[in-house]
C-alpha cells in the first residue's frame, strides 16, 4: 500500500561524493511513496532523477558554523544537521513530509515511513549524554522520552512539526534564530566530539508533543565499513560511514550486492 507522496533529502558533504549515486537510487529503488529527491551540496553531483539544491539557499553558511563553534574540523557535519532542520525553509517546494537520508545510506529492501497515515520512526542504541545537555540547552522542555534512540541515520520529518520546534525554540530565546541557538549551545568540551544531534531533538520533540500522531517501528539496519557487511539478507538498510570505510570500496560489487546483478 502506497501511503506517499514523500520527499527525499539527502545532505552530502565532500566525504560522500562517492556512495551519493547509490543512496539516491535505493531510495528510488526501495522506499516507498518517494516523489522527489533533493540533494543539498556545495556543488551539484549531476546525479540524474534528482534536484541540485546549492547550500548558498539557506540562511546560514559554513563559515557561520566555523565562528560560532570556534573550529573547523566538524563544522561540516553542524552545518548538515541544520540543513536537515531549516529544508521547509530552503525548500519551499518540498512536501510537507520529507525524509531525510545520510548520503552514506543505502537502502536494501523496500522500506515505508508512512503507515495508517502516520510518520513511521526508526530507532537504534546509540547513547551520548551530551546530545540531551545539548538539548537541555535550547530549551528546558526538550529531554529524553524513550529508552532507544532516534539516530537511525534516516528520519521521515514534517515541515509542521519543524516549524513547532522552531518556533517553541526561538520564542524561549526572544527570538534568536533557531540555528544561532543551536550552534551557540554545543558545549566547547564537545565541539569536536559530538555536541549536538537534530535527529534526536527532532525525535524526542515529536514524542513529547505528538505521541499519538506516531508509529514507532523498528527496521533492521547496521553500520559497516565493507561491502561484505552490505547483507539484504539481514537488513533493510546499512550506513557506510567514511571514518569506518574501507579505504577503496569496490563499486561493481556494492552495486551488486544492493541492486542485484545487472
Amino acid at each position: 500500500m502506497n501511503e506517499g507522496p514523500i520527499d527525499a533529502v539527502i545532505p552530502l558533504g565532500p566525504n560522500d561524493r562517492g556512495l551519493v549515486d547509490f543512496s539516491a537510487r535505493s531510495i528510488r529503488r526501495f522506499v516507498d511513496g518517494v516523489r522527489m529527491i533533493w540533494i543539498v551540496s556545495r556543488e551539484d553531483p549531476g546525479l540524474p532523477d534528482t534536484v541540485f539544491v546549492p547550500e548558498d539557499r539557506f540562511p546560514f553558511r559554513i563559515a557561520d558554523v566555523q565562528a560560532a563553534l570556534g573550529t573547523t574540523m566538524r563544522a561540516g557535519w553542524y552545518l548538515q544537521q541544520l540543513i536537515k532542520l531549516y529544508v521547509p525553509q530552503a525548500i519551499p517546494e518540498s512536501l510537507d513530509r520529507y525524509l531525510v537520508t545520510d548520503a552514506d545510506t543505502l537502502f536494501l529492501r523496500r522500506c515505508r515511513f508512512v503507515e495508517g497515515g502516520r510518520p513511521v520512526f526508526n530507532f537504534g542504541t546509540e547513547f551520548h549524554a551530551p546530545y540531551f545537555e545539548h538539548m537541555a540547552r535550547v530549551h528546558p522542555g526538550l529531554r529524553k522520552l524513550f529508552t532507544y534512540s532516534g539516530i537511525t541515520h534516516c528520519m521521515l520529518f514534517d515541515r509542521h512539526w519543524v516549524a513547532q520546534l522552531i518556533a517553541t525554540v526561538e520564542a524561549h530565546h526572544q527570538g534568536k534564530p533557531f540555528w544561532r541557538i543551536f550552534l551557540e549551545a554545543v558545549d566547547p568540551i564537545h565541539v569536536e566530539r559530538s555536541g549536538a544531534s537534530e535527529y534526536e531533538m527532532y525525535f524526542n520533540f515529536c514524542l513529547q508533543t505528538h505521541p499519538g500522531d506516531i508509529l514507532i517501528k523498528q527496521l533492521r539496519w547496521t553500520n559497516t565499513g565493507t561491502v561484505e557487511g552490505v547483507r539484504p539478507d539481514l537488513h533493510d538498510y546499512v550506513s557506510l560511514h567514511w571514518y569506518g570505510r574501507a579505504e577503496r570500496l569496490d563499486r561493481k560489487a556494492l552495486a551488486q550486492k544492493v541492486f542485484g546483478p545487472g
